[in-house]
Parts: C-alpha cells; structure tokens; sequence
C-alpha cells in the first residue's frame, strides 16, 4: 500500500503545481481540462481516503465500530443515527461490502464530488478565469479539511448537499422541485441543516436586511430553545435537546491560531460582499450575497455559546465560495482585487497547513 499512497501523493502535488500555475497566470480555462484536473482530484482523495486507518480517538473509528455491529447484529439494531436516515441508509450499505473503509472513500466523493460540481456548472455558466477557479478550489479543501471530510463524514456531507441547494435555489434559480431535494437530503444527514434551511427561509423576509444585526443576540435564545426541546419531551426533541447540550462551551475544544485565521476569513467575507453588493450591477447575486451576510452574522452570533459551530457551520462557505470569487473578479478595481486576493492567498498559507497537520490525528494502511 506504500506505493499506492506515494503516488496518491505525488498527484495531488501535482494538481496543487497546476491551481497555484491558475492563479499565477489568470487565463480562461478550458472546460474539458477543467473536469479532467476535477476528476482525477477526487479519484487520488477516494483512494486516500480509502487508505486510512482511524485512531481510536478519531470519529472514523467509532463510525466503524457501528458498522461492525450492523454486521454482527443485524440490520433492525438501534444507533443513535437512527434520526438521521441518510447516514443509518449509509452504514447499512457499508456494512453489506468487504470493508469499513468504503465509508470515508463514500464520504469524499460525494463531498467533494459536490464541490467540483458547483465549481464546475458556475464556470460553465459564467466566464470565469483560472484563478477564480483555482481559490475556489483551493478554499474547498481549506475551509473543510481532507481529514474532516474523511473522518467526521456527516457534517461536511451534510454541509455539501446544502451548498448545491443553496446554489440550485440562489444561484441558478430553479424551480422548487428541482432545488428542494439537498435540502432534504442535508436534514436527513446532520441536524447542522436545520440552521441553515430556517437562514435561508428568512432571506424571504423583506425588512429582514434592516434588522440583520439583531441576529447578534441570537446566542441568547440557545439555551432557552434547548429547555424548550427538553419539555416537548418526544424522540426527535430530545435528540436535537441532547446534541445542543453536548456542544455548549465549558473550555474551547477548537486550537484559537484556527479560531483566529476563521474570524479574519470571515470579517473580510463580511466586509467584501457588502462592498460588492453596492457595486454589483448583476442582481440575480443579491440574495446570495444577502444570505452570506446573514450567515456569518449567525456564525459570530453562536461563537461565543457554541465554539463547534464557528469551524462546523463555515463547512458550509467552503463548498459556496465559487460566486464570491467571481464577483470580486467582477465587480472591484484593480487595486481592491490585488488586495482581496493577497488576503485570500494569506488565508489559504494559514488554513491548507493545518488541514494537512490534522492528518496526524489519523493513521494510514502502508503495509
């Protein structure tokens, strides 16, 4: 497996040479290459992914654990994801091949099978450049990690279904019936879903661009919505009642250099989307730009209650990034691209590197 891993390797060094080339030289791109460098991105992350072997601290390991007792005991056991049934669907299906680790190759490729997708259809849509394409990508693995994705599995699954939901709905405008699907799909993967549905319903609020800084005070209802779920007292409340409870901050879990590079990434995507907003000529952005907004205002909101949310909810903005790169492209001058760019590229030196050093919480099959 030594090999197999080495050459792995070797090949996304060499399509991280080929993004950084597509930032340096900002030309158009070809849409045949663009889905080739896509496609062999995601087969090295399957085969990655498929590689390794979780530590018995990892959420990997436990997830296998589950499996091994479908295997055992049967398809009629009860987990605790049985309220998830996309995931329980997932298990049981990777419980009826020869191995576990079909789980975190499952896991990426829809994941960032997702991501590609969405990069790939708005470049199809838009006249984009290569370095538009390239951050976009980049920002992908930055924001959600190779790790998170292949260990965690549902937040960031849940998190991609979104992404296309929201670029179905916000983006490309489609039907209800064409874009409603990832938004179910998503609720039936993680609870993280639910935030982001009730966002995007209050985006059809018209006073609610006045008003969006009260968002802020939202972190006081946490509590009071968690005693709420408590006294409801039915399966599916206690459940929701019963996560909530687990990620209340007692002591930040999360590494404050991570906590610190997020709320600059942050600050700076709030900041930009409101000068783009009052630049942009193109409306049909305006309610994306409306829902980032309002989406890290609830980010920030939840910062200080639940530290989890900040990196858990961002999973989010990293499968969406493609629009806000785009209308910077568009929309600044050139002295305002240089610096957007120049913060973005700080961004990813800061975010890429602890990605990669979250590897070491994990294991890989090399014999």
């Amino acid at each position: 497996m030594l090999w197999l891993f080495i050459v792995v390797i070797l090949v996304l060094i060499s399509i991280l040479g080929v993004l950084i080339y597509g930032i340096i030289v900002n030309k158009k791109v070809k849409k045949r290459m663009l889905i080739t460098v896509q496609i062999i991105l995601i087969i090295a992350l399957a085969v990655l992914a498929f590689l390794i072997e979780p530590k018995e601290t990892n959420d990997l390991f436990r997830h296998f654990e589950k499996i091994d007792l479908i295997r055992e005991k049967g398809f009629d056991i009860e987990l605790e994801y049985d309220y998830v049934i996309i995931v329980r669907l997932l298990f049981n299906l990777v419980a009826l091949l020869p191995s576990n680790h079909f789980l975190p190759t499952i896991s990426v490729i829809i994941t960032y099978g997702i991501s590609m997708y969405i990069i790939y259809d708005f470049t199809k849509r838009n006249e984009t450049t290569s370095r538009v394409i390239s951050i976009s990508i980049l920002l992908s693995f930055a924001l959600c990690s190779f790790y998170v994705t292949a260990s965690g599995i549902r937040n960031a699954m849940a998190c991609s279904f979104l992404a296309l939901g929201l670029y179905l709905d916000l983006i490309r405008k489609e039907k209800l019936v064409k874009k409603i699907w990832p938004y179910i799909i998503a609720a039936l993967i993680h609870p993280v879903a639910y935030i982001v549905i009730i966002i995007r319903l209050l985006l059809n609020i018209k006073w609610l661009n006045k008003i969006k800084y009260v968002i802020l005070l939202i972190g006081l209802l946490y509590r009071p919505i968690m005693n709420l779920f408590k006294l409801i007292n039915i399966e599916i409340t206690n459940y929701l009642a019963q996560k909530m409870n687990a990620y209340i901050v007692t002591e930040s879990k999360e590494d404050i250099r991570w906590m610190l590079v997020i709320w600059m990434f942050l600050i700076f995507l709030y900041v930009i989307s409101i000068i783009i907003e009052k630049k942009n000529k193109n409306k049909k952005f305006d309610q994306y730009l409306n829902f980032v907004q309002i989406y890290i205002l609830f980010i920030f909101a939840l910062t200080f209650v639940v530290d989890i949310f900040t990196r858990r909810l961002t999973f989010l903005l990293a499968f969406f990034m493609i629009p806000f790169v785009y209308l910077i492209e568009e929309n600044l001058e050139k002295k305002q691209k240089i610096f957007c760019y120049g913060v973005l590229i700080f961004l990813l030196c800061g975010l890429l590197p602890y990605g990669l050093a979250e590897l070491r919480n994990t294991g890989f099959m090399l014999d």
